[in-house]
């Protein structure tokens, strides 16, 4: 696992993840689980100011509706809310999970 050396970096807040994030979803109450922390990782950005309210709103929204629906409803909904994170520094670690999510979700919902 490579470690990256942020010495000298400016930012205000960040979430990184070290190492391998796995998630493991079998049925619909560890889909909702997951999403609900989500949800709260990205209210927590709003509020520490690493991402508006209009964008957390927006991502708040596709992962609500992907708590219901079919396996490619759901895997759309979570694409959707990464790419609305897409090049937003400081959430690099709710990309991460969320992506680690439709992994799980894509072996899950054979």
């Amino acid at each position: 696992m490579a470690i990256f050396n942020q010495q000298g970096q400016h930012v205000q807040n960040q979430y990184n993840a070290g190492g391998d994030i796995r998630i493991d979803v079998q049925d619909n109450f560890d889909l909702a689980k997951h999403l609900q922390q989500l949800t709260l990782m990205v209210e927590k950005a709003v509020t520490e100011g690493a991402i508006d309210k209009k964008t957390g709103n927006d991502v708040n929204k596709e992962l609500q509706s992907a708590s219901t629906g079919e396996k490619k409803s759901i895997i759309g909904r979570l694409s959707k809310a990464t790419e609305i994170l897409k090049g937003i520094t400081a959430t690099e670690n709710i990309v991460s999970v969320i992506k680690s999510l439709i992994i799980s979700i894509s072996k899950w919902l054979v």
